[in-house]
């Protein structure tokens, strides 16, 4: 049974079916069987329509292949330049973050051009400490401003980030920075949680008594990012990169076994981010994503990565769901017109059973695309999401599962 068809005026304008005509593709499968015979035609073409920068140009784009690809020969790439510093002559003023505590009504929005500023002061912070390129700074924060701050300013310097989800105890923060060899970690001063404070600092005290790496500890107060009073110095440039540099140590969660580093170049992340925030989820500069998350999970740095690479906007929520009512999403959704949501099918669950009424006050008639990532699906909840929360007009687009 077709419960959706991809027939709305915005589908047929969607950036995908612009990408199939220039491909010179009569449909979408047609594009699939020809990007695998000759994956490097594909991405040739996905990097130019994607407007991908470089510092320095490549040779040759996919100089081996499968199973160990060698990617964008020769090239250099700066994160940092593609995701905020390219926006800034002309779109500096655009909302590039929206972030909501968890406690409601404290709502704070950057433009790009506080992002980069932000991002200066803790790359030269990490300079004054010694940092140096290729060095591992860990996160160890929820969804904030000041947690973008840290994760921008990580690789503008120059090193790669590490984050780590705020939630987890001492054993296994610790086995990640032992295993990263880590020199920084950031935290935040405090963190709440249904209004109440999690104690972040004292587990992070306990495992940094078995993670010998960490040389420095930086903590950031959020008074102080929330009042953008840091001062840096505007010709801090972003540290460009080869192709191929490690930006980004990812742990999975270590359920089956020893918690295993995946790690992301900075072609490598650019480039897939990229291509599926721009084909999957059809994201414009006017567009305003949010994925509720952590940035300890991929999804975190997924929706960072790529969707500031457009200039569309990211809503961070540091809450959970249904604190201090079931309808807080709903609430946030209307209040931002996000046009973009993704969640896992838990946390749907969890909604679904508070049941319709809190979903209907809400009109989420700014909803484009719905996505979601984790696990698998039930039917029941599947279908509350695709017809309570989307009205039956959003595809949700599943990332993972």
């Amino acid at each position: 049974m077709i419960v959706y068809e991809p027939r709305a005026k915005w589908t047929q304008d969607s950036f995908v079916a612009k990408f199939i005509e220039k491909a010179g593709c009569k449909d979408f499968p047609s594009l699939l069987l020809k990007s695998q015979k000759d994956p490097e035609w594909f991405w040739e073409l996905a990097l130019k329509d994607m407007g991908l920068q470089f510092r320095t140009p490549y040779k040759k784009l996919l100089a081996e292949g499968l199973p160990w690809p060698k990617w964008a020969l020769g090239g250099e790439i700066s994160v940092v330049e593609n995701c905020i510093d390219r926006h800034l002559k002309d779109h500096g003023s655009d909302t590039a973050l929206i972030f909501e505590a968890d406690k409601p009504g404290e709502s704070v929005s950057w433009t790009f051009n506080d992002l980069a500023r932000e991002s200066h002061f803790i790359a030269e912070e990490l300079k004054k400490k010694g940092a140096q390129k290729g060095d591992r700074a860990a996160l160890l924060m929820p969804m904030s401003l000041e947690m973008a701050a840290a994760f921008f300013g990580i690789l503008r310097a120059g090193l790669t980030v590490v984050p780590i989800f705020s939630g987890y105890g001492a054993e296994a923060i610790s086995s990640r920075l032992e295993d990263s060899k880590a020199r920084f970690i950031f935290v935040q001063e405090k963190t709440t949680r249904r209004g109440k404070e999690i104690p972040v600092r004292s587990t992070l005290d306990e495992a940094l008594k078995t993670s010998p790496s960490i040389e420095h500890t930086l903590i950031l107060k959020r008074a102080d990012f929330i009042s953008q009073n840091h001062q840096a110095s505007s010709s801090y440039h972003s540290v460009a990169s080869p192709a191929e540099s490690p930006v980004l140590l990812l742990y999975t969660s270590g359920t089956t076994g020893k918690p295993k580093a995946c790690v992301h170049t900075s072609f490598g992340v650019l480039a897939t981010t990229g291509k599926e925030l721009r084909y999957t989820f059809d994201v414009k500069r006017s567009d305003r994503f949010f994925w509720y998350t952590d940035i300890g999970w991929m999804m975190g740095p997924w929706e960072l990565f790529g969707v500031l690479q457009y200039g569309a906007a990211v809503v961070l929520f540091e809450g959970v769901p249904d604190f201090p009512e079931p309808d807080r999403l709903w609430k946030i959704i209307d209040d931002h017109q996000i046009t973009h949501l993704g969640i896992a099918p838990t946390a749907i669950r969890v909604l679904k059973k508070a049941g319709d009424s809190f979903v209907e006050k809400h009109s989420l008639k700014s909803l484009r695309i719905l996505g979601s990532s984790g696990e698998t699906w039930d039917e029941e909840s599947w279908k509350w999401f695709f017809e309570k929360v989307g009205k039956t007009k959003c595809p949700i687009m599943n990332m993972s599962g």
